[in-house]
């Protein structure tokens, strides 16, 4: 779910860019910015996850269903999750200001797309962009290899983890009536 989550975004973005600049070729890739020969794809809008959270805002509810007569079944809590997701112009030097001008793309896209449906999930999921600190943006571009390329970072709200794994069957709590003269 992770996976179709960030392709689903990648193939929007990339049809966007596609079709805006008028482009015989694919410019948005999902890949890793951090690899151990410290190269990334050179001429691309770089899509590329850099966090999971565990959003713990709405509560941590233990899920009760009934199976049968009287009794119930309990399920682990489901996980929502955020993304912090970088988007990255990932350009040499000559192609600078493309890239430049494929990552004001990218940005108006994520403007003007605050969901998305995802083709796993019952509801779509919603896009934000993250602000970062000087010292943030610099300990995050460190564990990417050292290497600056323009970005930005984005938080992708609230994507459900539920396998709905039953953990126990209980009885129903009955009450019992008392009658009083």
């Amino acid at each position: 779910m992770i996976y179709s989550v960030l392709l689903s975004l990648t193939r929007s973005l990339s049809e966007h860019i596609t079709l805006s600049f008028g482009l015989r070729e694919e410019k948005v890739v999902l890949s890793s910015l951090s690899r151990e020969d410290h190269s990334a794809p050179s001429g691309k809008i770089v899509v590329s996850l850099v966090n999971i959270e565990r959003e713990t805002s709405a509560g941590i509810r233990f899920g009760t269903h009934p199976v049968n007569s009287g009794q119930y079944s309990r399920h682990f809590p489901a996980w929502n999750l955020n993304l912090y997701v970088l988007i990255a112009a990932v350009f040499p030097d000559k192609q600078y200001e493309e890239g430049l001008r494929l990552l004001s793309g990218t940005v108006q896209f994520l403007q003007s797309h605050l969901t998305f449906p995802v083709a796993d999930q019952e509801t779509p999921v919603a896009v934000e962009p993250v602000n970062l600190s000087f010292s943030e943006q610099s300990n995050l571009w460190a564990v990417c290899g050292n290497v600056y390329y323009p970005s930005v970072l984005c938080r992708i709200r609230m994507l459900s983890v539920d396998n709905e794994a039953i953990r126990s069957v209980v009885p129903g709590v009955h009450t019992q009536q008392r009658s009083y003269k």
